[in-house]
C-alpha cells in the first residue's frame, strides 16, 4: 500500500533529486523538469485494471485566453490542441529545449513501474474525433489518445505501461519515501549494468 500512497510532488522532487534535474514543477509549462537541453514532464498515478490510463496534461481554465466552442465538437478538439501546441512551443523556445519526454511512474499495490513516452505536439492533421460522454470529448492523432472534460476545460492523455523501463517489485520493510527512492536507484543502477 505505501507505493500507492506516493504524491505527485515528491515524485517530482524525487525525480529532480535523484538525476540533477532543476525543477520547473511550479511554472506554467508543459515541462516539470530540465535536464542539460531536455524538458522532462513528471507524472504518477495508480495503475487501473487496463495497461493504460488518462492523466491530466494540461488545464485552460481562461476563458478569455482559451475560447471553445462545445458546440461543434470538430472544432472543439483542433482548438484544444491548438493551445497544448502553442504552450507546448512557448515552453521549447522559453527554455531551448532540444528534446522533450514523460517520465511517468505507475503505482499499484505490489509494485512501481518506471516508464517514458514522447512529449510532443497533438498531430492537427490527423486528428479524429471519437465517441464520447456528455462532458467529455474522446480524440486521437497518430501518435496517442486524448480527452477533453468541457466542464473543467482540462486536457487528458493516455498514458502506456504495458512495457516498463523499469518494474520494481517491493523489498519488504520498505517504510518510507527514502527508502522508496533507494530502492528504485538501486533498481536502476541494476538495469544500467545489463
Amino acid at each position: 500500500m505505501l507505493f500507492r500512497s506516493l504524491v505527485s510532488r515528491t515524485v517530482e522532487k524525487t525525480f529532480c533529486v535523484s538525476f540533477d534535474a532543476i525543477d520547473l514543477s511550479r511554472k506554467d509549462l508543459t515541462v516539470d523538469a530540465i535536464k542539460k537541453n531536455d524538458g522532462i514532464g513528471i507524472k504518477t498515478f495508480v495503475s487501473g485494471n487496463e495497461h493504460d490510463k488518462k492523466e491530466k496534461i494540461s488545464e485552460f481554465d481562461d476563458r478569455e485566453k482559451y475560447p471553445i466552442d462545445i458546440t461543434d465538437h470538430q472544432l472543439l478538439i483542433k482548438q484544444i490542441s491548438g493551445y497544448w501546441n502553442e504552450r507546448y512551443q512557448r515552453t521549447i523556445d522559453k527554455l531551448k529545449l532540444d528534446e522533450t519526454y514523460w517520465h511517468y511512474i505507475v503505482r499499484g499495490d505490489n509494485r512501481i513501474m518506471i516508464c517514458e513516452d514522447i512529449l510532443q505536439t497533438i498531430d492537427t492533421n490527423s486528428l479524429s474525433l471519437l465517441k464520447g460522454k456528455r462532458n467529455t470529448i474522446n480524440f486521437k492523432d497518430s501518435n496517442s489518445m486524448y480527452q477533453f472534460n468541457i466542464s473543467k476545460h482540462t486536457l487528458y492523455k493516455e498514458f502506456s505501461y504495458v512495457s516498463p523501463l523499469l518494474d520494481i517489485k517491493p523489498v519488504m520493510g520498505i517504510k518510507d519515501v527514502t527508502e522508496i527512492r533507494n530502492e528504485i536507484m538501486f533498481q536502476i543502477g541494476r538495469a544500467s549494468c545489463r
